[in-house]
This record gives C-alpha cells, sequence and structure tokens, in this order.
C-alpha cells in the first residue's frame, strides 16, 4: 500500500510559541482520531522553540483531503496563521517502497 506522508512546518513568532505549541498539539490530537491517519507527530526544534515540524501519515490521498476539510484542521489554520513569522510550509510525500 502506498502511503500518503505530510511534514508541515511552521515557524510562529518567538513571543508566540507557546500558544503556537497549544494549537499544533490540539492539531495532533485530533488528527490521530482520524479515519486513515497511522501517524501524527509533532517535533519542536531544540534550539528555537518557535520551529515546529509535523510528521503524519495517511493511509491515501483520500484520508488526507477528508481530514483537510475538517473544521478542526480550518480552525487550527485560521488561529495560526497571524501567529506565524514565516509562510506554513506543508509538503507531501508519497513513500516509495
Amino acid at each position: 500500500m502506498k502511503r500518503l506522508i505530510v511534514g508541515p512546518r511552521a515557524v510562529s513568532e518567538a513571543l508566540r510559541a507557546h500558544a503556537s505549541e497549544i494549537a499544533i498539539l490540539y492539531l495532533a490530537e485530533e488528527g490521530r482520531r482520524e479515519e486513515g491517519n497511522l501517524r501524527y507527530e509533532v517535533f519542536q526544534q531544540a534550539a528555537n522553540r518557535n520551529h515546529f515540524t509535523v510528521f503524519a501519515v495517511w493511509n491515501d490521498n483520500k484520508a488526507f483531503n477528508a481530514y483537510e476539510t475538517k473544521l478542526h484542521t480550518r480552525q487550527f489554520r485560521e488561529a495560526l496563521g497571524p501567529m506565524l513569522g514565516a509562510p506554513y510550509d506543508e509538503r507531501l510525500y508519497k513513500q516509495l517502497n
């Protein structure tokens, strides 16, 4: 089975790192409950507490697209937007093996 791997990166303003962390952790909790999610992990850069990377694995594009339309996902993006210090960088990968 080919899986879809999502690796978004977010850099918040330094003064909003804690609020960004709370928002991202909430999104991860909700994402883990979604049908088709196999893994959802959040990483925070050790030296820069306002730099976050998410590693999420979905069964397929259909599962990911359904997740993208959920209310909690849209609310997260709206809440995070004003806190960002750089553009939200979402990268999609497909499993090769």
